[in-house]
């Protein structure tokens, strides 16, 4: 079903099961969304850091001094990482725990179990233990994406994409040119999304395929057999593990004008995805539900929702698209 929200100036929106919009947060250009722990974490262009609950209740907010570029959660704390060259942990409180400089403009962050991965404009990739200590650096050039699968770090950088080990041990290392996104299968197979191309490496480092697409590759997102990757200003490309296309997914406006900012993931057997409009897909292409909120540019889903950021802030539809 289709629908025209009125409070599209609220700036975002995040879907419970049933895609109902159940609450919505104001903030300024939205860049870092983290929905792990039952809550959200919202970083934006102010430097705040802010918790919401699962109802959308702010608990705390704090400032970094820095646009906030990334944020992961782990155990009872939260990372983040800010344009000032600085990572900081905050507990579930909002308490500052601990705060590192690891260069200039942070722009990626992935937490481990114990290991907290960091990298940004500096030439190298940080991990760090839970205390803030260095465990390990190497140098990679630029930073832009960061991704963990077991005790494996893939790293992508400005010309080459890395995968080491928690102890900071390369396995292997490809010219891939200039990496704008990341995303680990299940079984260990390595999306990796540039500016002209879309590749999957095993975990020894084999190309098993790539192709060419007409512009950046946003995001990648893996479910089972299948892989999104979201085209700046394109649409969305869903191929299989063999690298065949699936499908692909434009707007359901045969003229439609597709901005350059455009996003997918996969939210258990749905595949979320942001062009003109936000829309619900099944995992053949088919559509489940579209929404006309159209300023969305930022997604992650979690357990229980799935929240889109955008210029103006964050929100959480129901089936109709109506705000509770």
């Amino acid at each position: 079903m289709e629908s025209c929200l009125p409070w599209a100036a609220a700036g975002g929106l995040a879907f419970d099961k049933s895609e109902r919009v159940v609450w919505s947060y104001s903030g300024f250009f939205v860049e870092a969304l983290s929905a792990k722990g039952g809550g959200l974490a919202v970083g934006d262009y102010t430097g705040n850091l802010t918790l919401l609950d699962a109802s959308g209740r702010k608990l705390w907010s704090y400032w970094t001094c820095g646009y906030v570029w990334a944020t992961d959660r782990y155990s009872d704390r939260i990372a983040a990482a800010s344009s000032d060259g600085y990572v900081q942990a905050l507990d579930e409180r909002g308490r500052l725990l601990w705060k590192r400089r690891v260069g200039f403009n942070v722009e990626a962050i992935a937490v481990s179990g114990d290991l907290v991965a960091v990298g940004g404009w500096d030439l190298d990739v940080y991990v760090l233990d839970l205390n803030g200590g260095v465990k390990w650096s190497r140098e990679t050039g630029w930073v832009k994406h960061l991704a963990w699968y077991g005790d494996y770090l893939a790293v992508g950088g400005y010309e080459r994409t890395f995968v080491f080990r928690r102890d900071g041990s390369l396995v292997w290392e490809f010219a891939t040119g200039k990496v704008r996104s990341l995303s680990w299968s299940d079984d260990g197979l390595l999306a990796v999304g540039c500016s002209d191309r879309l590749a999957v490496f095993g975990l020894d480092g084999e190309l098993l395929w790539s192709a060419t697409v007409p512009d950046w590759v946003l995001t990648v997102s893996w479910s089972g057999e299948l892989l999104a990757a979201a085209v700046a200003g394109h649409g969305v490309y869903v191929s299989d593990k063999s690298g065949r296309l699936k499908f692909v997914f434009r707007s359901i406006s045969e003229n439609a004008t597709i901005p350059w900012r455009v996003s997918a993931s996969w939210w258990g057997d749905r595949l979320v995805v942001i062009t003109d409009r936000v829309y619900a897909l099944n995992r053949e292409g088919e559509l489940l539900w579209v929404n006309e909120f159209v300023s969305a540019n930022t997604l992650a889903p979690g357990d229980e929702l799935v929240a889109l950021g955008s210029g103006r802030g964050v929100s959480v539809l129901d089936s109709d698209g109506e705000l509770e």
